[in-house]
């Protein structure tokens, strides 16, 4: 803006033709700044000394703004801070995103309390589910004793219930992934982006081992009891020698397939997240291979709660105790692989 009062301003106040023009200072003269010269002093803010320079102490508070941005100001009052989203807090409970990248460091027992925590929070899929899977395996079971009870007909039960498990394993462990990255998975999530293939792969190969291993070990003594059970006038002595091997083998298979879960448990996971069945074999192994004890030390927790649940509720609590296992184990599989796990205080 111009001084009204400037003699020299060409739109008031003083001669026009007096500096501003003419040959030499007119408006699109030689002389002058276009007709307008020099901007005199004025009584505007802007043209204070020190305009636009921040004090010392910070921006001032103005009236009307008791506090800008969150936490306290300079030279202003305490700002509200913060409060998250209102949106998110309705509907999972907490503020902010559904996940969070895992840190370094595992926790079993995290890993275990969410289980359950979800399995609860998320009732209407999760044990229902679980007691839809504990009705089936009873109605198998029921089967095989309609079918006569004998040896043939409980072995076909078996084989079927156990190819049953490994065609519906995969739908099961994605969703239990989706459990972890999305808080409102439902009955609609179920066979959504399944890796059907590799993570039955997967699962056939983390299976197979185990079974080879333990025939490798228990041939031997089995083979050798049941021959000499077929020998005529066998000694007590040498039938409790046999027994005796043949137990001692057990107990072996036993620790050598509590060693080896660890190295197996994780195969599925890294298949149903998403990676090839060579891949999901040789990452397994090695999350195992390095996370092994405290992947055993999951293994024979959960093993304990499942077991004493389920002589507490009398196998009815089986409906509760898996769903919480396979969520427990795909909170645990993402840490190991440091992956997204769910953000705190979220309801499931």
């Amino acid at each position: 803006m111009t001084n009204p009062q400037d003699p020299r301003n060409p739109f008031g106040g003083g001669d026009y033709n007096s500096d501003g023009t003419g040959e030499n200072g007119g408006v699109y003269g030689n002389g002058g700044n276009y007709g307008y010269g020099e901007y005199g002093p004025t009584n505007h803010p802007e043209d204070a000394p020190g305009f636009g320079q921040q004090p010392a102490g910070g921006i001032p508070n103005y009236p009307g703004y008791p506090g800008q941005g969150s936490g306290a100001i300079p030279g202003g009052q305490p700002g509200p801070g913060y409060q998250g989203y209102s949106a998110n807090e309705a509907l999972f409970g907490y503020g902010g995103a559904a996940t969070v990248k895992a840190g370094p460091e595992t926790s079993v027992t995290d890993a275990i309390g969410w289980g359950f925590k979800a399995t609860f929070g998320n009732a209407k899929l999760w044990i229902v589910g679980g007691l839809v899977y504990f009705l089936a395996a009873a109605a198998f079971g029921a089967l095989g004793a309609a079918l006569g009870g004998d040896e043939g007909s409980n072995t076909f039960v078996d084989v079927v219930s156990g190819i049953l498990s490994l065609i519906v394993m995969p739908f099961i462990l994605r969703l239990a992934l989706w459990q972890i990255d999305d808080p409102t998975t439902e009955w609609g999530f179920v066979g959504r982006d399944v890796k059907f293939w590799p993570t039955l792969g997967a699962g056939l190969v983390a299976s197979i081992i185990p079974g080879i291993v333990t025939f490798a070990l228990i041939a031997s003594p089995l083979f050798g009891m049941i021959d000499l059970m077929d020998k005529p006038n066998v000694s007590n002595d040498e039938l409790f020698a046999a027994l005796g091997s043949l137990l001692l083998m057990l107990l072996v298979v036993l620790v050598v397939t509590v060693i080896m879960t660890p190295l197996l448990l994780l195969m599925q996971w890294h298949a149903a997240d998403g990676a090839s069945v060579k891949d999901a074999i040789v990452q397994g192994f090695r999350a195992g291979l390095r996370h092994f004890f405290p992947l055993l030390g999951f293994t024979l927790l959960m093993g304990l709660i499942m077991m004493f649940g389920l002589i507490v509720t009398l196998g009815l609590g089986a409906c509760v105790l898996l769903p919480a296992y396979t969520l427990g184990t795909a909170h645990y599989y993402r840490q190991v692989v440091g992956g997204e796990i769910p953000a705190a205080g979220r309801k499931a």
